[in-house]
């Protein structure tokens, strides 16, 4: 049978690397086969973290109904494991589902979340993709002062952190006051 974790760690890397290369459909594959894996093994951490991915995949391709699904699961369990840092990603990942969907007060709710758990945990490369999906929910939703201060405070973040795509990903945003009139 030989090692199964060794062999859900390799799907789920796996699983990831196929998601960001594109190849989505074998990054779904690999991920629902690390989470079977994680299951049997009764290995909440693993299988939290592999569906997180599983989710993210899935709002990639416009499967937000299935991302929410699997992102709820794995939220649920790093709510068991006592999990801030990967709570705090679930709800982002979420807000995005919210987002695409329309479910703005949603995605205003676990944005909010998460940004308390960033705030404890001093974790700003989460708290700057909140900010940034805050900041755009703002816009759409017609809050134009809001939208402005927390895309500031995004990219502000993404400076320190030295993340350029992070900081062209906020300046291509449409608030005023999002960038390039510092």
């Amino acid at each position: 049978m030989g090692d199964r974790r060794g062999q859900a760690q390799a799907l789920t890397l796996l699983g990831h690397r196929h998601g960001l290369a594109g190849d989505y459909p074998g990054a779904q594959r690999d991920l629902q086969e690390a989470v079977g894996l994680y299951r049997s093994l009764d290995d909440r951490r693993g299988q939290s973290h592999a569906l997180t991915l599983l989710g993210q995949q899935r709002g990639w391709t416009g499967d937000y109904s299935g991302a929410a699904r699997d992102l709820r699961e794995a939220l649920g369990l790093c709510r068991e494991l006592g999990d801030r840092r990967g709570q705090a990603h679930c709800l982002v990942e979420l807000a995005y589902a919210w987002q695409a969907t329309g479910d703005y007060p949603g995605a205003v709710r676990d944005l909010r979340d998460a940004l308390d758990i960033c705030g404890d945990l001093d974790d700003p490369r989460v708290q700057a993709n909140a900010l940034t999906l805050l900041g755009q929910v703002r816009w759409l939703t017609g809050d134009y002062p809001g939208a402005a201060r927390d895309l500031r405070e995004a990219l502000e973040l993404y400076e320190r952190l030295g993340d350029r795509l992070g900081q062209a990903n906020v300046r291509t945003l449409q608030a005023p006051g999002a960038g390039g009139d510092r």
